[in-house]
């Protein structure tokens, strides 16, 4: 079975979000919010099969 994670950082069908920005080198301190989507295919009109929320916080 393969399942394809969609992650999108911008425009209308964004769904992550730069919560706490920084000005650090490499990212550091960036805190970003996310609930991608997973399909069981490659494109959206395949079936949605769940969401993976949680956060990223990019460390050097």
């Amino acid at each position: 079975m393969k399942l394809y994670l969609h992650q999108t950082g911008g425009g209308s069908q964004r769904n992550q979000h730069e919560t706490i920005g920084t000005t650090q080198p490499q990212s550091f301190g960036t805190f970003i919010t996310n609930d991608w989507i997973i399909f069981d295919g490659p494109d959206r009109n395949a079936n949605l099969i769940a969401n993976a929320e949680g956060f990223i916080s990019p460390a050097p």
